[in-house]
């Protein structure tokens, strides 16, 4: 069996380095509720470059993922794979019918509630194909 980031645990300073940043993180937002009310400028071009940024890394996770398929055999990845495709194809309809990015009113014949929508299959969708994962991990580890 190939030996990969993927079939390899976490080193306890690995472990230790992410808890640091979750840490991190939860006091950053603790400190900034402070602020949470305080109304910000408009930025219309914030949504366009955070969806960008989803579809980079996520298509590029996707790619990464899939060659760590094709080298390690690994059939549980899949699903994994899946989910970061699915997440970085389906932000592409998203910002183009959420109104005012594109067009007034969105494009692709967007109604009232085409981004709202495709907003819920983007962040329903992508955990449902995770916990796939998980599923398919779960009884490949039992088979082994």
């Amino acid at each position: 069996m190939t030996v990969s980031f993927a079939t390899e645990p976490a080193t306890i300073p690995q472990r230790l380095t992410i808890g640091g940043a979750a840490l991190g993180l939860a006091l950053a937002a603790g400190l900034g509720a402070a602020w949470a009310d305080l109304p910000l400028a408009p930025q219309p071009a914030f949504l366009p470059f955070y969806a960008a940024l989803v579809i980079v890394t996520d298509l590029v996770t996707a790619y990464l993922l899939a060659v760590q398929v094709r080298i390690t055999r690994q059939v549980p990845l899949l699903p994994l794979t899946a989910a970061y495709l699915y997440s970085g194809l389906i932000v592409i309809p998203h910002i183009l019918t959420f109104p005012g990015v594109a067009a007034d009113s969105g494009l692709l014949g967007a109604g009232r509630q085409s981004a709202v929508w495709l907003w819920v299959s983007w962040h329903g969708g992508f955990p449902l194909l995770i916990l796939t994962h998980a599923v398919v991990e779960a009884r490949a580890a039992g088979r082994r």
